[in-house]
């Protein structure tokens, strides 16, 4: 499997251009649907099954199951949208320096599209059944609260077993270390429990 990424760099790094050279902002449902379209386009070109949740006031929401997925027991969670204003990618492209690539959103979380694509890539190419076990879903608005991703996230997570948000770990962003849990910020509307935010 190694081997096998180490050969798709290029075609990984070019994703991840297109992906961060897309304004996605929260309130940017053209970029966030942009997003929705690459990443469905991408996953239907494995024969996965990619559905598109249509949402009216922010980016639609995208779930992602292999097509002989009958009862999937681990949710991998990761969101498009990002925290930057439209025009930022007018202003600061997508770039690499020194072997580190730049970019709105290259880091949180787009780099994470690219790499949970690719290991789905990988597993296909192993023939792995474990593909079977695995539903991915990608919402749209987690930057500001998920007003409406709280709700699916919910949904689909109902009787997993396992659930992993793919988003790099913040502090310790380059030492490959997992993030087990985070610090949840308390919502006052729902007195009886926290919830995770950010």
């Amino acid at each position: 499997m190694k081997a096998y990424l180490e050969e798709q760099q290029d075609s990984m790094l070019k994703l991840l251009k297109e992906l961060v050279n897309v304004d996605s902002g929260s309130y940017n449902k053209k970029g966030v649907d942009e997003v929705v379209q690459i990443l469905k386009t991408e996953f239907e070109h494995l024969g996965l099954h990619a559905e598109v949740r249509e949402v009216e006031e922010y980016g639609n929401q995208l779930i992602v199951t292999h097509k002989d997925a009958v009862d999937p027991s681990i949710l991998l969670v990761l969101h498009m949208d990002t925290v930057f204003p439209e025009g930022t990618v007018a202003k600061r492209p997508f770039s690499i320096k020194d072997e580190i690539a730049y970019g709105p959103g290259v880091v949180d979380m787009k780099g994470s599209h690219v790499t949970t694509l690719y290991a789905v890539k990988a597993l296909l190419e192993e023939n792995s059944e474990a593909l079977k076990s695995i539903k991915l879903l990608f919402t749209s608005d987690e930057e500001i609260g998920a007003p409406v991703g709280r709700v699916i996230i919910e949904e689909q997570a109902q009787g997993m077993k396992h659930a992993l948000v793919m988003e790099p770990s913040k502090s310790r962003r380059f030492s490959g270390l997992l993030t087990k849990r985070r610090r949840a910020i308390f919502d006052r509307s729902k007195r009886t429990s926290g919830t995770f935010r950010h």
